[in-house]
């Protein structure tokens, strides 16, 4: 689970926020002199970007619309096991991966979270190493098998 280290690196490294949710955005200068935009894709997919000048690392987190609230009766727990499961599953051509090798995978911090309207999934990697790590999540959200 994350921790108040995670969660520091997460707000100060976040540059691509890959959400699901969201109202429509337009490029701007943030009060904080950060640049974002927001932009969505023919799939439907909305995609927010924020540049912050200096951060070592690349946040990239993807929201889906799959909280608590949406659990039918008796089924508590299941938006928690799904974004468990979404996250750590094999997809595609990559592998499974356990919540105690996360820290070497991802030594920059990263995280599942689900409230009563988001499951959050978070992954930040280092700028080098962004590419891959995007690869990674898009090919998770194409399908855990």
């Amino acid at each position: 689970m994350s921790s108040p280290r995670f969660l520091r690196r997460a707000l100060t490294f976040a540059l691509p926020l890959l959400l699901l949710f969201a109202r429509p955005a337009a490029a701007g200068l943030l009060p904080d002199s950060t640049m974002f935009d927001g932009w969505k894709l023919a799939n439907g997919l909305e995609v927010r970007a924020r540049h912050v000048p200096g951060a070592s690392g690349v946040a990239i987190v993807v929201a889906y619309r799959a909280g608590s609230s949406y659990e039918p009766p008796a089924r508590e727990g299941m938006a928690q096991l799904l974004a468990e499961l979404q996250f750590h599953a094999p997809a595609g051509d990559i592998p499974e991966r356990s919540r105690e090798e996360m820290a070497s995978l991802r030594p920059l911090g990263w995280g599942v979270q689900v409230n009563e309207r988001l499951a959050t999934l978070t992954e930040i990697a280092a700028p080098d190493r962004f590419p891959g790590v995007l690869h990674q999540v898009a090919t998770r959200m194409r399908g855990v098998k």
